[in-house]
This record gives C-alpha cells, structure tokens and sequence, in this order.
C-alpha cells in the first residue's frame, strides 16, 4: 500500500476499519463523511462494473442493481489504514485478494498488538 499518503489518528483509524465491509465500495461521499483524506480518495477511487453472472461481483446501491459504480473499494481504505497504524501484512495475504481474510489479518494484527 501506499506510504506516502496523508496519515491519520490511531483512532480515526480504528474507527474507520470498525465500519469496513470488505466486500462494499464507498461513494466518495461516504469518504468524505467518514473524514477519509482526500489523496486517499483521489488514489484509490476507480469505477467498477458489475458481473450479473457472479452474485459476489454485482454492485447494488439502495437494493438496486448499477452497472457502474464510481467510489473506493473498503478494502483498500481498510489495508491504508491498517499502514497509518504500522501493520505489516503478509504479502501473501494481499496477494490473494481474498477481501475477508485481508480484513481479518488486519484485525488480527490489531489484537496482537
């Protein structure tokens, strides 16, 4: 992940990574009014397509299906934070890709510590 991006509280930190459904993307607005530092959004935010053939890779807003959505996958707000609180995560681990395992070695690494 990205170092060289803005760095925030130990505990904005933690309460953000309490919020965080590793499966969801966040509108930018969602960013903004959870305080996520606008170079965050600007780095990490994309536009994602659903996969209707795949349940897991279909975007749904307000119980709606969409096409395209424009935001920032949790997950990478969930690892940017995991940095600002000094977790190294196992690069198999972010490898993967496996959004729970990634979010659970977060939190893992959060009771360890």
């Amino acid at each position: 992940m990205q170092n060289h991006l803005t760095s925030i509280s130990r505990i904005h930190a933690l309460q953000l990574l309490s919020k965080i459904d590793p499966d969801e993307i966040w509108s930018v607005q969602d960013c903004l009014a959870a305080r996520i530092p606008n170079d965050w959004i600007e780095h990490f935010r994309d536009t994602f397509e659903s996969n209707f053939h795949d349940a897991g890779s279909t975007i749904e807003q307000h119980g709606k299906l969409q096409n395209h959505y424009h935001g920032v996958r949790a997950i990478d707000l969930a690892v940017q934070a995991s940095v600002c609180l000094g977790i190294r995560l196992p690069p198999h681990i972010l490898a993967s890709n496996h959004r729970q395992a990634i979010l659970q070695a977060i939190h893992d690494a959060i009771e360890e510590d």
